[in-house]
């Protein structure tokens, strides 16, 4: 059946499916009648081949660099060489996105938080990461689920928000940036593990990163955001003008995840995504 399932996400030729193993994928919602593969099928067989063959299938450029661990982490090492060619890079996994998506949006998602939770200025006795925060600060610091409490219960909010994304200004997103900054527990970005998330280089991705592309990413992001929250590529940069989004692998596969964050924003936003693995 993997065999199979691996064959078919191919696409390169049809595949017919012995009679048992389509009453298997069909029992399993891998395909339809005719045979054809659904999305869930897709990304499944996907997930099963070897990374050249995933990366051609999703259009995602792959290229080898030779690994010397001179750090732990392969995708420190690569954000090492990066920088020593004085390219801005961040190991992110997406977050620096999350953080300029959130920029633009701030202050409309704000006003929402303070009608629910209260004045941002009245500080309460509970501390997080050693830190006292308002109820808003604690409800807020992190933009996932603010996503999921507010656009679930407020008319119109996503197009609303996308009306931001696409009208803000780079000077009004990094004044919010500024405020979101002030009520993490360190100027790094915690409690998450980013490493090289600064206010220069979120600036730059506001900048240079083309709004269209903003709002259909943010499209894609707010029709689910705990879903698409996983499988961005490790690092975001910043090479000759434009962003670009690279995955680091010292294994020969895509996880799930990955095949079906990177596909489709590659599809949906034509972000430039491009695989890098590690060798030697």
């Amino acid at each position: 059946m993997r065999t199979a399932l691996a064959a078919a996400a191919k696409g390169t030729e049809p595949v017919q499916f012995p009679a048992r193993t389509l009453s298997a994928f069909l029992a399993r919602g891998l395909c339809s009648a005719d045979a054809t593969l659904t999305d869930a099928g897709r990304v499944c067989g996907i997930a099963l081949l070897p990374l050249r063959e995933q990366c051609r299938i999703l259009g995602l450029q792959l290229r080898d660099h030779p690994r010397h661990r001179t750090q732990k982490s392969p995708e420190l090492e690569l954000m090492d060489a990066y920088a020593a060619a004085s390219v801005p890079c961040c190991f992110t996994q997406g977050g620096i996105l999350f953080v300029a998506l959130y920029a633009l949006c701030f202050e409309r998602l704000f006003r929402l938080g303070t009608n629910m939770w209260g004045s941002a200025n009245a500080y309460f006795s509970a501390t997080l990461d050693g830190k006292t925060r308002t109820a808003v600060q604690s409800m807020m610091y992190s933009s996932v689920m603010v996503y999921q409490e507010f656009l679930r219960t407020t008319v119109d909010l996503e197009r609303d928000l996308l009306d931001d994304v696409a009208s803000v200004s780079v000077g009004d997103a990094m004044r919010n940036f500024g405020v979101l900054q002030s009520w993490q527990s360190s100027p790094t970005w915690s409690p998450h593990s980013y490493v090289g998330l600064t206010r220069e280089l979120v600036e730059l991705v506001l900048d240079r990163l083309p709004r269209r592309t903003l709002v259909d990413i943010g499209r894609l992001f707010f029709s689910d955001p705990y879903a698409y929250v996983k499988g961005w590529p490790d690092l975001t940069l910043v090479e000759d003008g434009e962003v670009r989004f690279v995955e680091v692998k010292t294994t020969d596969r895509l996880h799930t995840s990955q095949i079906i964050t990177m596909g489709e924003m590659n599809a949906a936003a034509g972000v430039n995504v491009s695989v890098v693995r590690l060798v030697g």
